[in-house]
Parts: structure tokens; C-alpha cells; sequence
């Protein structure tokens, strides 16, 4: 099924449409319908932008060459979108796992919390706690910057010749 009413045709590319298929198809995602036409549409506006950006420069290659570079990349950026990021298309989070010839890196996925309260991790917990200025949260190189703050205020304001506001907790 089309999503556009009638062929559109930017420079060398005779219908954008099925250009953005093409693309589409060759990245060898599996998506289900709606996502399939999320991408698409995401991909037809992409070569549009292409178009009208001014970025393209005829002496260096052919507009459809340029086109594909830039909608290859809108797949990837597509994927990586927070939206896309829920598990919906099958990539969730991203790479976890580098491997090198000598070594091999892995990165834990990354968990969510929920911030309206369902389950055991809470921001209304977390913030009722405190202040966020406990000792425990403090680092011990930082100790002598948190005693003396406020020491010199009054001299910095006489060497300004400035008169010190007062506090207003």
C-alpha cells in the first residue's frame, strides 16, 4: 500500500517512495505493519530534507547516492529514537557487547525506574529521604569546601564595597 497519493520525484530520483522502500527493506529489519510505515514516512521526509537542505553538491556524486547515505543514516537514527527504544522493533538498548582481538567489553543494559511509583524503585522514596546533602553522600575530598563556604563572604563583599543581602531561608 502507498503512502503518498501520487509519485513524487526529487532530482534523479524517479519516485521517492520506492526509493525509501528499497533502502528500507535492504537495512533487513523485521518491523511489524505500523512500524514499517513509521519508518517509511520517516525516510520519505528524510530524502525531502535532502533535497531542499543544501547540503547536496552535484560535483561530488549523484543526488541518489547522497539521498542513500543520508536515509541509511535516518534508519539508525530512527532506531536509536527514544520511542523505538521500548523493545518495539527488537532493539533494545543497543550494542552491549565489543569484542576485540585481545579482550572482549560488555556494558550492562541499562534499567528503568519508574518515576510514578510502581514497584519497589521511587522517586517519592528516593526525594523523602532527605535533602541530598547527608554526610553519606558527600565526597570526603570535598569536606573542607562544605566548612568553609561561606567564611570568606563578608570580606569578598567589603572588597566589593557592596552591601551583604540577608539570608532568606
Amino acid at each position: 500500500m502507498a503512502l503518498l497519493s501520487s509519485r513524487l520525484e526529487l532530482r534523479d530520483i524517479r519516485d521517492v517512495e520506492r526509493f525509501a522502500g528499497r533502502i528500507l527493506e535492504r537495512s533487513g529489519l523485521a518491523l511489524n505493519y505500523y512500524d514499517r510505515e513509521d519508518l517509511l514516512a520517516n525516510l520519505i521526509v528524510c530524502a525531502w530534507e535532502c533535497s531542499v537542505s543544501g547540503d547536496y553538491d552535484p560535483s561530488k556524486g549523484a543526488f541518489s547516492t547522497f539521498a542513500t547515505y543520508r536515509l541509511r543514516s535516518a534508519v539508525t537514527a530512527w532506531l536509536r529514537s527514544s520511542q523505538e527504544r521500548t523493545g518495539r522493533t527488537g532493539f533494545v538498548g543497543g550494542r552491549t557487547t565489543w569484542k576485540f582481538r585481545d579482550r572482549v567489553h560488555e556494558r550492562p543494559q541499562r534499567v528503568l525506574v519508574s518515576l510514578d511509583g510502581s514497584g519497589r524503585d521511587r522517586l517519592v522514596d528516593a526525594v523523602a529521604e532527605g535533602n541530598g546533602d547527608r554526610e553519606t553522600d558527600r565526597d570526603e575530598n570535598l569536606g573542607g569546601l562544605y566548612a568553609t563556604r561561606d567564611s570568606a563572604r563578608a570580606r569578598d563583599f567589603a572588597l566589593l564595597g557592596l552591601e551583604p543581602r540577608g539570608r532568606t531561608r
